[in-house]
């Protein structure tokens, strides 16, 4: 019942379940329940909030059923980091992650790992670098039949990367054409595979804005920008 309550924002209801746990020892629902509030607060932007929270679920890091868990909150800090400016701990911390779990049978948090190192170096505008990480989050997707709602990330994120990378190009070069259709790309295939998934849809009709943009096509790129206002908007209500 925490975890529902905190996915539907009701913070004071996760707060009050989480003192409960923590007043009875229950380390492992003290992880989980954190853990799924620091992803909420991140996707709020609220990055200050989940580095605390996530550093409180670090405190079940070593403890047995949380071990996954923590390993998450690494990365999750890290990006964070990140967005606040912290570019080299970011890093430090989202690659830290990415080895603790190289060779785990979580492959969820393998994937997930791969994507935060990926926005972590896009954040930091090394987008060569962003690329290659959201290849390598894209191969363990295709390679052990992660369930799709786990990539979904990836594909607006990699599209990013591509378009900011193409801004360092003359516009009219051939790497440039092949940044954009490749953009263009991971934007029709997120659009086809987030009709299943609300919490991206902003994230995709933001992609398939930017796309148009690019393309010269503004008039076009304007209703997409509102819908994912709109869709932002309706999710964080």
């Amino acid at each position: 019942a925490t975890i529902i309550a905190g996915k539907d924002g009701k913070e004071e209801r996760f707060q009050a379940g989480l003192s409960a746990f923590e007043q009875y020892g229950d380390v492992y629902e003290i992880a989980v329940s954190s853990g799924h509030m620091s992803w909420i607060w991140f996707y709020q932007g609220r990055f200050r909030d989940c580095i605390a929270l996530s550093e409180r679920v670090m405190a079940a890091y070593d403890k047995p059923g949380a071990v996954s868990i923590g390993k998450g909150s690494i990365m999750l800090i890290g990006v964070c980091r990140a967005k606040l400016g912290e570019i080299e701990q970011g890093i430090e911390q989202c690659e830290e992650a990415v080895r603790l779990l190289e060779g785990s049978p979580d492959k969820i948090q393998t994937l997930m790992a791969h994507e935060r190192l990926g926005d972590a170096r896009l954040t930091a505008g090394h987008y060569d670098e962003a690329i290659l990480q959201f290849e390598r989050a894209q191969a363990v997707y295709s390679t052990f039949m992660v369930p799709p709602d786990y990539s979904l990330r990836v594909y607006p994120l990699m599209g990013r990367a591509c378009l900011e990378k193409r801004r360092t190009l003359s516009v009219n070069s051939e790497e440039a054409h092949g940044l954009l259709k490749r953009a263009e790309k991971m934007a029709q295939m997120g659009l086809r595979l987030v009709r299943r998934s609300k919490n991206h849809r902003s994230a995709f009709s933001l992609m398939q804005a930017l796309v148009l943009h690019a393309k010269g096509r503004h008039e076009k790129a304007q209703p997409w920008f509102a819908r994912s206002l709109e869709q932002a908007e309706a999710l964080g209500s």
